[in-house]
């Protein structure tokens, strides 16, 4: 086999030279495909919540009441995974136009976003994902009472011209001229906050079922901040919770990062921490986690659940 001094070269212009992805997207990416894990069970969780309370509603003989909370959490499980497939099949999109989940080839590509998400009259145009998300939130809000909503807002009641108020607004702040590596990890924090609400509203429906039985729901831990958002060197807040059903264990121990919280007397973990005052040059949102844990007593053995809160520091 014959390899000429053309075909070296072009090796060479294909292998050799290739620098690879920056290292800055690629942990983008990651964080990306960490996130979506953790959505991949939420959902399930959902999922077991719902069968649960139709086991409960059975259990019970079916009385009206409690067939109108099966019914209203059955819609709340419908209209979460038709949000939480759509923002999927974006996420898909997009990485078809990379090259494929397992090999995409520039992390940095605005075309890709372009070609993938900003068609419009397409079904997976942004504007119309946005116009799907406030209608989301207008219906879980009433159903999730004191869990606050921050998709497009700052905390405390705050403004900002930058931030999006409309659906172009929205598409121009999270989409346009955006890397595909951002907007594959904003994708997946979309989706982490449509799960967040589904499971607060469903852990309410819970609640609304007389003589509830522990055993038909899954223990795990529940993260529901104040916002995704949070300015350079400001105060991170959320809360943290056992998610098991109508009663709560007393003796819950919650750390964040490893740090002891406050647990009040409903079971929530008051997370606090400041965050960097200061993001890296030329950066004006940067992508962050923290770590919780909660180590409870569960049929008589000590358990610790985890779970990783993704959210952004804005400048």
């Amino acid at each position: 086999m014959r390899i000429t001094l053309g075909c070296l070269l072009l090796l060479g212009s294909l292998v050799g030279c290739h620098s690879g992805p920056d290292p800055r997207l690629l942990r983008l990416k990651l964080l990306a495909d960490t996130q979506q894990h953790s959505n991949d069970r939420a959902l399930q969780e959902a999922e077991r919540m719902v069968q649960g309370l139709k086991w409960s509603v059975a259990r019970n003989h079916q009385p009206a009441r409690d067939v109108a909370v099966l019914d209203e959490g059955r819609e709340i499980l419908r209209r979460t995974k038709a949000l939480s497939e759509r923002l999927r099949r974006m996420r898909a999109a997009m990485l078809e136009s990379l090259g494929g989940e397992y090999a995409p080839y520039d992390l940095n590509s605005r075309p890709a976003v372009t070609a993938a998400l900003l068609t419009p009259g397409t079904a997976l145009y942004a504007d119309s994902l946005y116009e799907e998300l406030r209608s989301f939130t207008t219906f879980m809000q009433p159903l999730a009472p004191g869990v606050e909503v921050t998709l497009w807002q700052l905390p405390g009641g705050m403004s900002d011209p930058i931030l999006p108020s409309t659906p172009a607004g929205y598409r121009q702040f999270y989409f346009q001229d955006t890397p595909a590596a951002e907007v594959l990890a904003v994708l997946a924090q979309q989706e982490a906050e449509v799960l967040r609400l589904a499971l607060a509203a469903l852990t309410v429906q819970t609640q609304k079922i007389g003589s509830i039985d522990l055993i038909f729901f899954r223990f795990g831990a529940q993260a529901v901040p104040k916002s995704d958002t949070v300015r350079a060197g400001g105060i991170y807040a959320a809360d943290l919770l056992l998610v098991q059903g109508y009663r709560l264990d007393r003796s819950l121990r919650m750390t964040a990062n490893g740090d002891s919280i406050l647990v009040d007397s409903d079971g929530r973990g008051q997370v606090r921490f400041r965050v960097p005052s200061e993001l890296p040059p030329g950066r004006s949102r940067v992508q962050a986690h923290w770590d919780g844990a909660i180590r409870a007593r569960v049929r008589g053995e000590d358990t610790t659940f985890r779970v990783r809160v993704p959210y952004t520091i804005v400048r």
